[in-house]
């Protein structure tokens, strides 16, 4: 779900890529569902996410997160989802994506009506914020052990 000047965004996206568009007062503005082709989730992609579940993180306790990662067991879904999270910036919404190559996500770029403008991949960063058409997210750096803010450009 996702939150903006004008809307409540909700979506419920483990079997369908589809949202509900709310005014603030409840009211149902839109729902979008868009098509998508259902794509298996490949054991490279879960091999990628435990592996990097498993690697230390600055700021982290690792010895506690190390003794849990041993009794660690992961259950993967069958396919990956249609999305993972919606994000708004009150000029487009942005569906944010796993793809089957771990080192990156899909972002697509929607208008409120559901208008695909534009389909990314980008590196596979958590999203940290949209605004004026630039994503802001956080970037390990392992060398340092620290994250860096860094800023994505999406549109003009």
């Amino acid at each position: 779900s996702a939150l903006d000047d004008n809307h409540i965004i909700v979506g419920d996206c483990r079997t369908e890529f589809s949202f509900k568009l709310y005014s603030h007062q409840g009211e149902l503005i839109r729902e979008i569902n868009l098509p998508f082709q259902k794509t298996r989730l490949p054991e490279s992609y879960k091999e990628a996410y435990i592996k990097r579940m498993k690697t230390p993180r600055p700021g982290r306790d690792n010895s506690y997160f190390n003794e849990i990662m041993k009794k660690a067991k992961f259950k993967f879904p069958k396919y990956l989802l249609p999305y993972r999270r919606i994000y708004s910036d009150n000029k487009y919404l942005y569906a944010y994506r796993d793809v089957p190559d771990f080192s990156r996500h899909g972002l697509w770029i929607l208008t409120y009506e559901g208008k695909i403008l534009k389909k990314l991949l980008m590196p596979n960063y958590a999203p940290f914020s949209f605004h004026h058409g630039n994503v802001y997210y956080l970037q390990e750096n392992e060398d340092e052990e620290v994250y860096e803010l860094w800023v994505h450009r999406m549109y003009p």
